[in-house]
């Protein structure tokens, strides 16, 4: 922890809020477009892959760009697609140099700081959420043999032949 005052680095804070206005799969693609000088590229398109996030730009053409992800303060190495982006409180992204003074040379690609929701004193709350897509595939009609006639025929008439049909 430190002050605000003391603090001299780039930090950029995403709300829960906003990321739960975003109807995404996955935490990396949730804050995809908040944070400004933050490259977020989808990966392969399979379901709940995590995308890509470049902060700090390629540094290396063999070593990983990954930044380090830090779940509720300890170093998380899992898939970020175990995390329901509906638990985050908030995300707080950390651009440059301060983030490896902070955390080492692990930090050397950026840091995303993440805090999940706590529970809190009082009443219990049920709170359900649910998203539902369709999707139908248009059935084309297929021509019967007489149909295909008049396609053949028109086809051979159209480019200066006789139909070998008639």
């Amino acid at each position: 922890t430190a002050k605000k005052e003391s603090f001299t680095g780039s930090a950029a804070v995403v709300k829960g809020g906003e990321l739960q206005k975003r109807v995404v799969g996955n935490v990396t693609k949730s804050f995809e477009g908040t944070v400004a000088g933050v490259q977020v590229a989808s990966g392969g398109g399979q379901p709940g892959e995590a995308a890509s996030v470049i902060i700090r730009g390629i540094g290396s053409v063999n070593a990983s760009a990954t930044p380090l992800y830090v779940v509720d303060g300890i170093p998380f190495d899992g898939s970020l697609s175990a995390i329901n982006p509906a638990d985050i409180e908030t995300m707080t992204v950390l651009k440059d140099a301060s983030a490896s003074a902070i955390y080492g040379t692990r930090a050397s690609n950026g840091v995303v700081l993440i805090t999940t929701k706590k529970g809190k004193k009082g009443e219990a709350k049920f709170n359900a959420s649910a998203t539902v897509g369709l999707q139908t595939l248009a059935k084309q009609k297929m021509a019967d043999s007489k149909e295909y006639k008049k396609v053949f025929d028109a086809r051979y008439v159209n480019d200066g032949n006789v139909s070998p049909f008639k």
